[in-house]
């Protein structure tokens, strides 16, 4: 007759998991407010130059704002 053999009971229980608490609060939104900028009339000076003696290309542009008054 050949042996027999019973195998024995697992010594171990079944692996459980639980989620971890947060670790963190829920954000806080604040209200998105646009800034104010004061209501003043434009008022600037601008020009540029290029002098570009190896392609030939000369140029210059310039403009002043003051208000509603544009020349240039």
């Amino acid at each position: 007759s050949s042996p027999s053999y019973s195998a024995p009971a697992p010594a171990y229980s079944s692996p459980s998991y639980s989620a971890p608490a947060p670790a963190y609060s829920a954000p806080a939104y604040k209200p998105n407010y646009a800034p104010e900028y004061p209501e003043a009339p434009a008022k600037y000076d601008f020009s540029y130059d290029v002098a570009d003696s190896y392609t030939g290309d000369y140029k210059s542009q310039q403009e002043t704002r003051d208000g509603d008054y544009v020349k240039g």
